[in-house]
């Protein structure tokens, strides 16, 4: 899936999920382990290293296939699209003095790409909070975690690593979901104070985790932390 030697969490993670285009909707799973993302749409297993990357394990020529909708990036390079993934992830959110249970509901449009190129899908966030609903929209997690996040109330906070003080993305980019985990190196890389000394300390990292994820070793993350700031 990655360069990294260690995905936090490294057992399978399930989540109840919705595929829908133009041929009709089902109820799916959708699955996420070391190796990437699993879904299963009208009897064809999808995977790939990330959610808007999902092919058929046994190819588009699959004759089981022809009901799921491609997009041909070139004669031999083919991307699922026109279409709308939905899932939802159980999470934790701080909330004044409580710690409660919350679920992130995320609807991901994928869309035929423009002459502009790719990149103009739609990711959509919705946080469940005590009956209330906030709403985060964006290109991919990053963006869209930090809008959902802009738009909460003070008194409420997500714990997830996102949110984490130990929690940052790569200078070569990133794709649509993950991000690289320091918790093994923490002080290495609060003290980073620029890029180059971000390098180095990433250059280090082993660990790679996903954006609604924890661990025991979460801490709040505070502005102007590492290379995201």
């Amino acid at each position: 899936m990655n360069n990294y030697w260690n995905v936090i969490p490294n057992e399978l993670s399930t989540f109840p999920a919705v595929y829908r285009d133009a041929y009709g909707q089902e109820d799916t799973v959708l699955e996420r382990d070391v190796r990437g993302y699993r879904m299963t749409v009208r009897g064809v297993l999808l995977e790939g290293h990330d959610i808007n990357l999902l092919k058929p394990v046994n190819g588009w020529d699959d004759p089981a296939a022809s009901t799921i909708p491609r997009f041909a990036a070139s004669p031999t390079v083919f991307s699922l699209f026109d279409c709308t993934i939905e899932w939802r992830t159980p999470i934790q959110v701080r909330v004044d003095d409580r710690t409660i249970a919350a679920v992130i509901g995320a609807e991901l449009v994928l869309k035929r790409p423009t002459d502009l190129g790719w990149g103009n899908d739609d990711l959509t966030l919705r946080l469940e909070v005590d009956g209330e609903v906030y709403v985060g929209n964006a290109k991919d997690l990053d963006d869209a975690m930090l809008s959902l996040q802009k738009g909460l109330p003070q008194h409420i906070r997500m714990v997830t690593c996102f949110g984490c003080a130990f929690s940052d993305y790569s200078v070569y980019g990133h794709g649509l979901s993950g991000m690289l985990c320091f918790r093994r190196h923490k002080d290495r890389y609060l003290a980073a104070r620029d890029k180059d000394e971000y390098m180095d300390v990433m250059e280090d990292c082993s660990e790679y985790t996903y954006e609604m994820e924890r661990c025991a070793e979460f801490d709040w993350r505070t502005s102007g932390t590492g290379y995201r700031g």
